[in-house]
This record gives structure tokens, C-alpha cells and sequence, in this order.
């Protein structure tokens, strides 16, 4: 079985079309997907996603470049997330690098760090 460990189906044109994605997948042998929400607005849709599709999971983060999005009680809205939903696979702030990091990624990843502890 072939697990898709990083896809978003949460994007413009596979959203829309997530059955026929999810067979295509399937006829190709991959039988699980994690669907990434890389910020604030696209949580929900990947959460909906995971909770329509037995064979989808969620992995909710922010990307650097969306990190200034986020407002104050972000981390509470995790939390909640993720005892909330069993298919949430895991979150993060992605893509943390030398070349994509700015001071409020930063500031982000190390409240995400101290949470998880």
C-alpha cells in the first residue's frame, strides 16, 4: 500500500474534483493521503476533506510565508483541533528554513515547539 504523505486537496481544481483524484490515486496503488491546510483559511477545508474520505487524513500548519495571518488564540484553535479530530494527523509550521524564515515564522514555530512538549 502507498501512502501520499504530503498532497493538498484542498487546492483549486482538486478540491472540486477530490472522488475522481481519489480514484485515480487508488488505481495507482495509493490507498492513503495526508491533505496539508497550510494556513488559517484552508484548515477547514482540509479537516472536511479528512472527515468526507475514510482514506484521507489532515495535517494542519502555517507556511512562513502565511505566518503573519495568524491572530492571537491560534494555539488554542490547535489544541482544540486536534483533540477534536482523530484524523488530524499532525501540525506544523512547514517549510522552516534558513531562506523562508522571518521573525514572526520564528516566533510562530517556537509556540507550535513549546506546545507539542
Amino acid at each position: 500500500m502507498l501512502i501520499d504523505s504530503h498532497c493538498h486537496l484542498t487546492y483549486p481544481g482538486l478540491f472540486e474534483n477530490v472522488p475522481d483524484v481519489l480514484s485515480r490515486a487508488a488505481a495507482a496503488g495509493v490507498m492513503r493521503m495526508v491533505t496539508i491546510g497550510t494556513h488559517i483559511a484552508d484548515h477547514a477545508k482540509a479537516l472536511s476533506v479528512a472527515k468526507a474520505y475514510p482514506q484521507v487524513f489532515a495535517a494542519l500548519g502555517i507556511h512562513p510565508h502565511h505566518a503573519g495571518e495568524t491572530e492571537e488564540g491560534y494555539e488554542a484553535f490547535l489544541e482544540n483541533a486536534i483533540k477534536a479530530n482523530p484524523k488530524l494527523a499532525e501540525m506544523k509550521l512547514v517549510k522552516l528554513s534558513r531562506l523562508s524564515v522571518t521573525p514572526v515564522a520564528k516566533a510562530e514555530w517556537d509556540e507550535i515547539v513549546a506546545m507539542s512538549k
